[in-house]
């Protein structure tokens, strides 16, 4: 639960939580009125900055190689060794396959508003316009009086990732990042480098994931 008395850090892994924040994010703008383009209504007002861990991805099919490494890694990495992992690899293939074409086609027509990944970023992108605290931050406190474009710079994001990431590509990552600054939100990113796991990077990295957190935080300030 996000708590508006006191200020709030969202610290965000993979695309499960990428999935969550999203549609907290488009739950908040639907519940204020927000359906259409970013409004006025402020989001979560005590969340001062996003910190995102190897996410978030898109389904496309240029990162279909990644995910047949990934699963092939699980057998490698004796994770589940053997015929296991063997049958593991034989079953979700295919069906990673299927998904990953469908996918890609689905974006490139005007299906793709039910694909969850790419509705999943517009989520995301059009709330985090609208977070509460990196309005304050901007010294925003008047709705109108012609700041419009200063009001909706949302609250400073941080993407960590790195580029052996064998489930979500870091490519994709630097996109979202790229979309983000587009709309006007200051975005950090750090990549971290190989070897450096998905999810893993604090475990990788210890001594160079505090600071990088620490460092964002302190330049980013309310």
């Amino acid at each position: 639960m996000i708590r508006e008395e006191q200020p709030q850090i969202i610290h965000i892994f993979s695309n499960g939580g990428s999935l969550c924040w999203a549609n907290a994010l488009g739950y908040e703008r639907r519940k204020r009125g927000g359906n259409g383009s970013p409004g006025t209504a402020i989001l979560f007002p005590s969340v001062t900055h996003v910190i995102a861990d190897s996410c978030p991805g898109l389904a496309h099919l240029s990162d279909y190689p990644q995910i047949v490494n990934f699963l092939f890694a699980v057998t490698r990495n004796g994770l589940m060794p053997g015929k296991g992992g063997q049958l593991l690899v034989a079953l979700l293939l295919p069906f990673i396959t299927v998904v990953y074409v469908i996918s890609y086609f689905l974006q490139l027509n005007f299906l793709s508003s039910i694909n969850m990944w790419d509705q999943m970023w517009t989520k995301w992108i059009n709330g985090a316009l609208q977070l509460g605290g990196g309005q304050d931050r901007h010294g925003v406190g008047e709705v109108s009086g012609g700041r419009e474009e200063e009001r909706q710079k949302g609250c400073p994001h941080l993407l960590l990732y790195s580029d052996d990431d064998a489930v979500v590509s870091s490519w994709r990552i630097r996109q979202f990042g790229k979309r983000l600054r587009a709309k006007g939100v200051e975005v950090t990113e750090h990549c971290f480098a190989s070897p450096s796991r998905h999810v893993r990077h604090f475990l990788d990295h210890k001594d160079e994931y505090f600071p990088v957190v620490e460092n964002f935080l302190q330049l980013n300030a309310p």
